[in-house]
């Protein structure tokens, strides 16, 4: 250091580096899922998703949390992974804002309702017990919790439960009746 002069150094110095589009791809995907919409400030304010009111709850996380955990699994190799912290804060927010504007209350009763732990879960029904789906944080995809095999399942009517489409013995990826399931 020369006459108190700082010089920045090049930590990726001639290599190639994949960084995360926040703006470019990140953004105009939250605002095209109407996840998020901007206050006049400038800031993001999460917020309900309509067309995923007539969801039970846990589809409803289950739905945001592919959509996360696609976003997160794609640039997993990025040099600035730390940095989708905010978007998975939206996400989940958004996600308390729907499920919250479903049964006409707060998201704080939300929480309180789906308290498990220091988080929250939505508890649902399988053959072996009740599960609970949590809201996808960043750490998941980092250790490998997440998977990233996503399913495309087919549009059924709003009044169908997982239940009942496992009872319909028909696979939703396929379309094969009587599937093993």
């Amino acid at each position: 250091m020369k006459n108190g002069t700082w010089r920045k150094s090049r930590t990726l110095h001639m290599k190639v580096a994949l960084t995360i589009p926040h703006t470019e791809k990140i953004e105009k995907f939250m605002f095209a899922k109407k996840v998020i919409r901007q206050k006049e400030n400038g800031e993001f304010q999460p917020i309900h998703r309509a067309g995923l009111l007539n969801l039970a709850d846990y589809e409803i996380v289950e739905q945001y949390n592919a959509e996360a955990r696609g976003l997160c699994n794609y640039y997993n190799l990025a040099c600035d992974y730390h940095t989708p912290d905010y978007f998975c804060y939206l996400m989940e927010y958004s996600c308390l804002k729907t499920i919250a504007n479903k049964h006409n209350t707060s998201i704080r009763k939300i929480i309180r309702q789906y308290k498990d732990g220091k988080t929250w879960s939505v508890p649902y029904e399988t053959k072996a017990g009740t599960k609970r789906v949590r809201p996808i944080k960043i750490d998941d995809c980092k250790r490998g919790e997440a998977s990233d095999i996503i399913y495309q399942r087919k549009k059924f009517s709003w009044k169908t439960t997982i239940r009942q489409r496992l009872n319909a013995r028909v696979c939703e990826l396929c379309g094969c009746k009587e599937a093993d399931l």
